[in-house]
């Protein structure tokens, strides 16, 4: 059967349409005599080719892209053979990709890290659950980014864990209880191994009273001073310091007793005895440097106890310059003398004297250490013209109450 020519005016308008063509049917050969040319169509950033293929301008490589779509919810795969990607879009907007480094993002195209959480809002939270805690906005675990702050929450009634090495090393139980190196903290806080505090100014704990406490007045304090007038003036560099707020008292015990208090205004008492006129508020000791009135000497062994308001002295005395005078043999420059709230006695004993049985004696509000004779008659005091000669010696103590 002969072909009739099918010239363009034999066609029908809409007669031919792209559900006619068959894949490939367009072959570049057929497009040989066409005005479209390999780069004819170049923008700022993308080229077409002769074949159609779009390119980037500035690599050439083509982008083979392949993508599930329904509605505005798809999953892309790009790969342009050298920064491929995977994108997860829901409802128009991506929510995930995976970039060709590996790393993840949510809600962001360029995660810094292997995984990126980001969010448009003021907090992100990333919530972990299982079949135990079920699944509701109060199930599981909580890591939350609120504004600058970090919150990390267990929201159910269990303990959380800290461990290294395959070994828990802290627990935090249902409770509120901080346990380190225990799993059973029966304190707030409980450490079940050594503790070394370290820092670079004066390292202390501190107890605060309240959750208002803020002035270190209201603070106990224990630490160690790492400079002079650390924590209070008289401290030295490497002191001890052991504080208790401002007002109170600091008390030690064993057991469920009280046995020693420092009181908040100065003075010990012991055994539960909280008065402060019974306090011991003062101890020392140390040498002192005898002296007479008449004449000169030489002292050795002088030395004082003071305890509380309890004052003893001990001393010995020889090398008498004057041994000829009437005058009262009168030892002075003794400790706390003038303080004496009544008349005192002691003991003393000597050799090369012309008298024997004398004791100390310390006159009210006195300054000095007289020796008297002991007898039933009236006092006689000791003179230096009774001293014998240039060995003559006396040992000495006397004990008084002072202000």
């Amino acid at each position: 059967m002969a072909l009739t020519q099918v010239t363009t005016n034999g066609i029908k308008a809409s007669a031919v349409n792209t559900s006619d063509i068959a894949d490939d049917a367009v072959t570049a050969d057929k497009l040989a005599n066409t005005t479209v040319t390999a780069g004819s169509y170049t923008l700022s950033s993308i080229t077409v080719d002769a074949q159609g293929r779009v390119t980037a301008a500035s690599s050439g490589t083509p982008a083979d892209t392949d993508k599930i779509e329904e509605g505005n919810t798809s999953v892309e795969c790009v790969d342009t053979g050298s920064d491929g990607h995977i994108t997860f879009d829901t409802e128009g907007s991506e929510r995930m990709r995976i970039k060709s480094d590996g790393k993840v993002g949510f809600n962001t195209s360029i995660p810094p890290r292997d995984y990126c959480f980001h969010s448009g809002q003021a907090d992100t939270n990333i919530q972990i659950t299982n079949n135990t805690t079920g699944i509701d906005d109060s199930a599981g675990s909580l890591i939350q980014q609120d504004g600058n702050n970090l919150y990390i929450w267990n929201k159910e009634n269990g303990f959380f864990s800290f461990a290294t090495n395959a070994t828990e090393r802290m627990r935090l139980t249902d409770g509120g209880h901080l346990g380190i190196a225990t799993t059973t903290p029966p304190r707030p806080l409980t450490n079940a191994d050594d503790v070394t505090l370290t820092t670079g100014n004066a390292p202390q704990y501190r107890l605060n009273g309240g959750a208002g406490d803020n002035n270190d007045n209201d603070r106990a304090i224990f630490g160690l001073a790492t400079a002079s007038g650390h924590f209070f003036s008289g401290t030295a560099a490497n002191d001890a310091v052991l504080r208790s707020p401002n007002g109170s008292n600091l008390l030690f015990g064993s057991g469920t007793n009280e046995r020693m208090r420092l009181l908040s205004g100065g003075g010990l008492t012991f055994n539960g005895d909280t008065a402060a006129a019974n306090a011991l508020d003062d101890y020392e000791e140390g040498t002192w440097s005898p002296g007479v009135v008449t004449g000169t000497c030489t002292a050795s062994d002088a030395k004082y106890i003071k305890i509380g308001k309890f004052m003893r002295v001990c001393a010995t005395i020889t090398g008498f310059s004057n041994r000829t005078s009437s005058n009262i043999i009168q030892i002075n420059n003794v400790p706390n003398a003038s303080s004496q709230v009544a008349q005192a006695a002691g003991s003393m004993f000597g050799r090369y004297l012309d008298r024997t049985a004398f004791t100390s004696y310390v006159k009210t509000n006195g300054s000095v250490i007289e020796f008297y004779s002991i007898g039933s008659g009236n006092f006689a005091p000791l003179q230096h013209d009774h001293l014998n000669n240039g060995s003559s010696l006396i040992y000495l103590q006397a004990s008084w109450i002072i202000n």
